[in-house]
């Protein structure tokens, strides 16, 4: 739980961006600014995400993961000012902002290399990424009365950064990089995940990682793959859909914030059940690991794409309410990507769970910068709704 507290706590600063936009028409930024803001931080994420990786297998994902959350404070706190006097200024906090993000994904996943066994790791790696989910929904809807409050948009930012900083304090005292260190467990359980996990150490300065190896396996080129196209249709719903409900839909702010909500409530739903039925799957063989997560990672990409599709094109200002079968539907469906690719990441090669994380992170954040550049692109060439603003 503190694990998703921590994904729910970051994220949140990444994502306030999202909720902040629509309320922040004082500053004018036309619909190409805002895509620019919006796929910064991706691109600064590719810069540090392997190094993170090695960091994160080296030194041990707790001290990794702490340092990245206090810089994502610093830059949520200086966000509001700085935006009121400079969309540059703004725009390099948002190049930081990305430096930071490449190394929560391969600590979290690390963290579930070290604590979780083999047949619990789809119900756990759903419970500790659910974090994602609240962040895109639940602060959502926390941004949405912020926006509407005497303090206005600025205190988004503030408010974050200062869940930010709990987070940080708690994490300090009780989280450990494996059982083994934790000093809150009685003999029994650890006893339990010694014989139940893999005891994964971090690696040495002396020891030579197969980079070639990690690089050029089917498995993880596969991972690869579907991260960049998970990625695309995540950061299309969550950099884009309140803005779509505002500008297309006409939906007040009240009423975007609830709605904003209905597919990563859907995720976080979908993620837990698929990840309990995955683990029971194994408990009693009835289908093999690999098989399970080509079936659930096949109902994510194509369930979600289909989902996607058929929200742009059949709501309408006048129907509003005809997006929320097709808004549970993506959710739905893309949350099974997490008893697909997203746990066979942990379990390729336990010891690199770090580099094999940043290695998919990478590709995703190809899919994260395709999502508003191709925005950006419709908004100059098409007859976009996004287009006129």
């Amino acid at each position: 739980m503190l694990l998703s507290y921590g994904l729910w706590a970051t994220w949140s600063m990444r994502l306030n961006l999202n909720m902040a936009i629509p309320c922040m028409g004082t500053l004018d930024w036309n619909a190409s600014m805002q895509s620019i803001l919006f796929s910064a931080s991706f691109f600064t994420t590719c810069l540090t995400v392997v190094f993170a990786g090695y960091l994160t297998d080296r030194f041990g994902p707790k001290i990794t993961f702490l340092g990245a959350t206090i810089l994502f404070v610093f830059v949520s706190l200086l966000s509001p000012i700085t935006a009121n006097q400079s969309f540059y200024g703004f725009f390099i906090l948002r190049l930081l902002m990305g430096l930071c993000d490449g190394f929560l994904l391969p600590c979290i996943n690390s963290f579930v290399t070290r604590w979780y066994p083999l047949n619990e790791k789809s119900t756990m790696v759903a419970v500790t990424s659910s974090g994602t989910q609240l962040a895109a929904g639940g602060s959502a809807l926390i941004s949405s009365f912020l926006c509407l409050s005497i303090f206005k948009w600025p205190s988004i930012f503030y408010f974050f950064a200062i869940n930010g900083c709990i987070w940080c304090f708690i994490s300090y005292f009780l989280v450990t990089d494996s059982p083994q260190e934790n000093r809150l467990m009685s003999r029994g359980e650890k006893d339990y995940l010694l014989k139940e996990v893999s005891t994964v150490k971090n690696i040495s300065k002396h020891h030579s990682v197969p980079w070639k190896e990690i690089s050029w396996s089917r498995p993880v080129l596969a991972c690869n793959i579907c991260s960049m196209t998970s990625n695309f249709i995540q950061n299309l719903n969550q950099s884009f859909l309140p803005t779509y409900f505002k500008e297309v839909l006409l939906l007040s702010m009240k009423k975007n914030g609830f709605i904003t909500m209905i597919p990563f409530f859907a995720e976080l739903t979908s993620k837990i059940s698929m990840g309990i039925l995955s683990d029971y799957l194994k408990r009693e063989k009835e289908i093999n690991a690999t098989k399970l997560s080509k079936i659930f990672q096949t109902i994510s990409s194509f369930g979600s794409a289909i989902g996607v599709l058929l929200l742009a094109t059949i709501p309408t200002s006048e129907k509003p309410y005809l997006s929320i079968p097709f808004l549970l539907m993506t959710g739905f469906c893309f949350s099974c990507q997490t008893p697909g690719y997203v746990v066979s990441q942990v379990t390729i090669a336990p010891p690199y769970t770090g580099i094999i994380t940043a290695k998919s992170q990478i590709m995703g954040n190809l899919g994260n910068l395709g999502a508003p550049l191709l925005l950006t692109f419709l908004n100059h060439f098409v007859n976009f709704p996004f287009s006129n603003h």
